[in-house]
């Protein structure tokens, strides 16, 4: 009986912790959205290029806006925002494509105009927190979202492109640690990896408010069309 009793307060007190540790904790999940042509965001200039050439490559996932849950092929993002087509490999039969699907005018030439459009803005999906027994905030990054920006009758028209997971975006650094750098402008011996720039903070922005959410499917739900991935 006394064991019962000892149980049922171990319990209790285990509830109330965890009910002391919720409230003292602050949590948010937000868009934070940054201007990468700001000449304070120097560093994130090459941003991204380098993440659209490790997609490129084959060397990340990118997954769509509207559902993170379902890959989304690189010749597929080509083809979508009309950026050119994928070259598919001799060898492969079919819609296979090779490993690294990349247009030669990008991954072999280094034409990066095909990308100005995604030079404009990135965006972080990120989860904020605040420590009130602390003082303490911790910001983490869940994924990079890259922005497609053109003028249409003098308005700046956003749209969403392709999801990246920053656990993948962090591995780079570690799985190809001397590809995928950008530039750093005042020291060129010595550039940052994608990881560094996004946990050092090394660049400003703001929070918005998303027109669009991403979308999580059942299993049972057929979710192969345009409308359930992109949104226009």
């Amino acid at each position: 009986m006394k064991n019962k009793i000892l149980l049922a307060v171990l319990l209790l007190m285990g509830i109330k912790f965890s009910a002391q540790t919720t409230n003292d904790i602050w949590r948010t999940t937000e868009v934070f959205r940054i201007p990468v042509k700001e000449k304070i965001n120097l560093p994130l200039r090459k941003f991204p290029v380098e993440l659209i050439r490790a997609y490129c490559e084959g060397s990340i996932k990118a997954y769509y806006p509207l559902d993170t849950t379902k890959e989304c092929s690189y010749h597929e993002f080509m083809a979508h925002f009309n950026l050119g087509v994928a070259q598919p490999d001799p060898a492969a039969s079919g819609d296979e494509f090779q490993t690294a699907p990349c247009p030669q005018t990008f991954c072999k030439g280094n034409d990066e105009s095909m990308l100005e459009n995604f030079l404009v803005y990135i965006e972080l999906l990120q989860v904020k927190r605040f420590d009130k027994n602390k003082s303490m905030e911790t910001i983490d990054v869940k994924y990079v979202r890259l922005k497609y920006v053109y003028t249409k009758h003098d308005l700046e028209v956003v749209i969403d492109g392709p999801v990246f997971k920053y656990a993948d975006i962090a591995a780079l650094a570690q799985t190809y640690p001397d590809w995928y750098k950008v530039p750093n402008y005042k020291n060129t011996a010595e550039n940052f990896t994608m990881k560094k720039i996004i946990e050092s903070r090394m660049f400003t922005g703001n929070v918005v408010v998303p027109k669009n959410k991403p979308k999580v499917y059942p299993e049972n739900k057929k979710n192969n069309t345009e409308h359930d991935q992109w949104n226009h």
